[in-house]
């Protein structure tokens, strides 16, 4: 895999900040001040979920019956905002461990649908920090084909590897849902 040096970037709205969320941060270099999105994780979303677009989306309606059932009732205001404070804390945990002098390569694809390249994001000879974040709980793998054909597929990290760790919301003293 091909590595492209850059630099430790910021937000054009508030330059001490270096990432938009716990899975993306701004790199600069060959790239002008460019948001990276990091490939196979997921970590919670900093502008929260919007509760009117989600059930007018029909996405509850395509669900199991019984899980849908379920998850109606948690879809509060209160769990919307439990989202979005562990979305601060995983952005600010990434922020906490980023180095100036960074690497970044690409899988398969390049771009996701925001048109962000999509990258392994690491300092010269360390772990990645896509692979640093599911180790400390922030967020979990999220493969999406075909930058993983299967979650088992030789690569950065396997779903055992995160079974080991805490799921994400453990970093937390939030309940991931309200009773």
């Amino acid at each position: 895999m091909k590595e492209i040096c850059v630099q430790l970037g910021c937000s054009s709205l508030n330059p001490e900040k270096h990432c938009f969320d716990g899975d993306s941060s701004y790199v600069t270099g060959s790239v002008e001040n460019a948001l990276v999105r990091l490939v196979g994780i997921d970590a919670p979303e900093v502008r929260g979920l919007n509760l009117y677009y989600l059930r007018k989306s029909g996405f509850l309606r395509r669900l199991d019956y019984n899980l849908r059932k379920y998850l109606e009732p948690k879809l509060t205001r209160e769990s919307v905002g439990i989202h979005k404070n562990l979305g601060f804390e995983a952005r600010d945990f990434l922020e906490s461990i980023l180095e100036e002098d960074l690497v970044i390569s690409f899988e398969r694809e390049v771009f996701d649908r925001y048109e962000r390249p999509i990258v392994y994001l690491a300092a010269k000879d360390q772990d990645t920090y896509n692979l640093r974040l599911v180790q400390a709980g922030y967020a979990i793998p999220y493969f999406i084909y075909p930058n993983a054909v299967s979650p088992t597929e030789e690569g950065e990290f396997t779903y055992d590897e995160a079974v080991e760790k805490p799921p994400f919301f453990s970093v937390s003293t939030l309940p991931l849902c309200p009773s």
